[in-house]
């Protein structure tokens, strides 16, 4: 059974299973009516497209040259392997105390694998940024606004109500707590990254966070309102956070924090993977300024 994380309010749940009994293009937003009598705009999803980055330029030996990242303003010098694994990467399960906490739970990964022991719940409650609810309301434009789904999370994730939030919203809530134990490593915002520069992240030793589907099944129907900013922000009921530990010639390991440790096509998760954006993540450390390993 495929978890169901992103459920707005009861009342609300019931009109979106109807919603998703057949499979909607992405760029579409579906209309439904939820508890507050707010319906969601209607409207072409915007078509700028994720931060494109240059490919690696390899030597015969393999070796990346350069690969740049525009959205995460780094490069990548690193050997690419034609397969890698992270072993004893700590699997932590969101539920039953973060049923809608993905996203800080595979956060909790990357700081568990880089020897911290904080809890999940704790980093859930205490450093993630939250607001409680979409606050949805029609501009003069007629198009439905709502809240920053990128910097905070929407509603609560130790909840069946809660609905997602992006990498900066992980970012405060890694940095507050990195800061408070005076940790000598930091998050860095990779978003943007081609899948072959995270491959050579993995190859090297580093896990990467990554936004992604839950078991990476295919993305489901897309929702979504606009920002104050008029910038589109769009969820599914699919979407999940997790972390690539490991890939081969074909396949890729994630570490979900519902499914487990599972394998998926190297081909789907790609697609996935740009679908959700190419959103990404990695800790880093201060003092030299390189990925965790």
């Amino acid at each position: 059974m495929i978890h169901t994380k992103k459920i707005m309010t009861a009342a609300a749940a019931a009109v979106m299973a109807a919603a998703m009994t057949s499979c909607v293009k992405a760029d579409t937003v579906v209309e439904y009516e939820a508890e507050e009598s707010v319906r969601y705009a209607q409207a072409d999803k915007p078509t700028t497209s994720p931060a494109t980055a240059a490919k690696p330029e390899t030597t015969d030996t393999g070796t990346a040259v350069t690969t740049e990242t525009p959205a995460a303003d780094t490069v990548i010098h690193q050997l690419v392997h034609e397969s890698a694994y992270i072993n004893n990467f700590p699997l932590i399960y969101q539920d039953p105390e973060l049923p809608t906490g993905c996203e800080i739970t595979a956060a909790a990964m990357l700081l568990r694998y880089a020897g911290f022991e904080i809890d999940k719940k704790t980093l859930a409650v205490k450093y993630l940024p939250t607001l409680p609810s979409p606050s949805l309301h029609t501009g003069s434009d007629g198009r439905t606004y709502g809240a920053d789904m990128e910097h905070y999370f929407i509603g609560d994730p130790t909840t069946s109500d809660g609905i997602i939030c992006g990498v900066p919203a992980i970012m405060t809530a890694l940095n507050g707590y990195l800061s408070d134990i005076n940790a000598d490593m930091k998050p860095k915002n990779i978003s943007g990254s081609t899948p072959q520069d995270l491959y050579a992240l993995v190859s090297s030793g580093t896990p990467v966070m990554v936004w992604v589907t839950v078991s990476m099944t295919e993305r489901g129907a897309v929702y979504g309102w606009y920002r104050d900013d008029g910038i589109f922000m769009d969820w599914s009921h699919s979407d999940h956070g997790a972390v690539l530990i490991g890939y081969d010639e074909d396949t890729v390991t994630i570490a979900d924090p519902i499914a487990g440790i599972i394998k998926c096509a190297k081909p789907k998760f790609e697609r996935i993977f740009e679908q959700r954006g190419n959103k990404c993540l990695i800790l880093e450390s201060i003092i030299e300024g390189s990925a965790h390993k």
